[in-house]
């Protein structure tokens, strides 16, 4: 199952606003989390330098980021596999970035099931004795 969270900064890198589902990720609410700093949230779950790169591209290249596959750790024993799309824009004459994060952790656990199940069905085929 795949989650969509969105979050947005101001160019500073700092959060404004996001939704409910970003504050559940990030064990946050708004008040801890308006005028943080990006890589401080969710005890900086989001401070490594893939993320700061996106970041980078964004703001100073006017780059527009889409699907960028990583993993973050979400806690010392559960990492997750994250999809991140980022996008500069103009809201009230101020200059933000809109990110989206999809989790895609049962995604990407699923595949991997259906590959072993495949490798495993067509070693059974190969080795079976040939039908007459």
């Amino acid at each position: 199952m795949k989650r969509f969270i969105a979050g947005w900064c101001w160019m500073n890198l700092r959060a404004k606003s996001a939704n409910s589902a970003f504050y559940r990720f990030f064990a946050t609410e708004a008040e801890k989390t308006e005028g943080q700093l990006i890589y401080e949230l969710g005890n900086r779950r989001l401070d490594f330098a893939e993320f700061r790169e996106l970041l980078h591209q964004v703001a100073v290249q006017n780059s527009e980021v889409k699907g960028l596959e990583t993993s973050v750790r979400v806690s010392p024993a559960e990492q997750r596999t994250m999809v991140i799309h980022a996008h500069k824009l103009t809201l009230h004459q101020k200059q933000i970035i809109l990110l989206g994060f999809e989790d895609i952790t049962g995604y990407r656990r699923e595949q991997q099931l259906l590959k072993e199940r495949k490798q495993w069905f067509e070693g059974l085929v190969d080795n079976a004795p040939v039908m007459m």
